[in-house]
């Protein structure tokens, strides 16, 4: 509890209870499907469709914590590993990711760049 605001969840419901306001950075938004690009702006969003073939270096526009589910629906393409620049993606073994049609992967923005957190293959 925050003063008079409080959050509550029950345990065998699940569900969220606030009394007052919640503030802060939107970090969970609904699908948008993007075409690929080397960059790809995400500002506010945290579940993608990408449709294309260009390989992406960046997802621009993410902030700490934030959460990104990317679903591959177009054909393939990479998502290119580089620990180097902001906004880059620092994936699993530091290999790039070759995605298929269907292929999905879920990264956390750590404040500086993308960290792959897991990733289905179809």
């Amino acid at each position: 509890a925050f003063g008079d605001d409080t959050i509550t969840i029950d345990s065998a419901s699940g569900d969220l209870t606030t009394i007052g306001a919640l503030t802060g950075e939107t970090i969970i938004t609904p699908l948008s499907t993007l075409a690929s690009a080397s960059a790809v702006a995400v500002t506010n969003k945290s579940y993608i469709h990408l449709n294309g073939v260009t390989d992406v270096d960046t997802f621009t526009g993410g902030v700490r914590g934030q959460h990104l589910f990317v679903k591959l629906i177009g054909a393939g393409l990479s998502l290119v590993h580089n620990t180097v620049s902001a906004d880059t993606m620092a994936l699993a073994d530091s290999i790039s990711f070759v995605m298929a049609t269907g292929d999905t992967i879920h990264l956390i923005h750590d404040g500086t760049r993308w960290v792959e957190y897991g990733r289905m293959v179809r």
